[in-house]
């Protein structure tokens, strides 16, 4: 693998699930079943909702880099072939694995001199393909914390561990 297809490959994998503390499914590790599905007050999505909504963009960006570039936002919530019920914690991260296998299959296909080609976004615009497999990283990192954030509110540890004592 060319140097700058194996780093964007590293940092894929640390968002996803390499990282212990930052990464998409190490948040989801620590949610409880009592937590997946509540919406905390004035909240509007849960983690469930969260975790799924984050499933769905890792399988729009590998369908548009690396497949046919058919799917959309709601084709892929609603009637993605094999996607799992979202109902449970065990489904839901098996069918996002799926989907980080198949970005991280053809990320690895790519020769350095890919990266800086236009590729297709989902929402139609073409855009350098490292800038797309970037925002799909920091996609994962940011719903991670989002996570992070919701279940230790949920689950009442919402404490840096430095005030656990208080």
């Amino acid at each position: 693998m060319d140097s700058g297809v194996a780093q964007l490959a590293y940092l894929l994998d640390e968002s996803f699930d390499r990282n212990d503390e930052h990464s998409l499914l190490a948040n989801l590790r620590t949610v409880s079943s009592a937590a997946w599905a509540a919406v905390p007050p004035e909240g509007g999505r849960s983690i469930r909702d969260i975790a799924d909504h984050a499933g769905v963009a890792i399988r729009l960006y590998a369908d548009h880099l690396f497949g046919a570039a058919t799917l959309d936002y709601l084709s892929v919530h609603k009637t993605s072939p094999g996607r799992a019920d979202p109902a449970t914690i065990p489904a839901l991260v098996d069918w996002i694995r799926e989907g980080h296998r198949v970005l991280r299959t053809g990320l690895a296909s790519l020769r350095d001199a890919d990266l800086s080609r236009p590729a297709r976004s989902h929402w139609g615009e073409p855009a350098e393909t490292r800038w797309l497999v970037g925002v799909i990283i920091q996609h994962n990192t940011y719903h991670a914390g989002e996570i992070n954030h919701l279940r230790s509110m949920l689950q009442g540890d919402d404490r840096w561990p430095w005030q656990s004592g208080r």
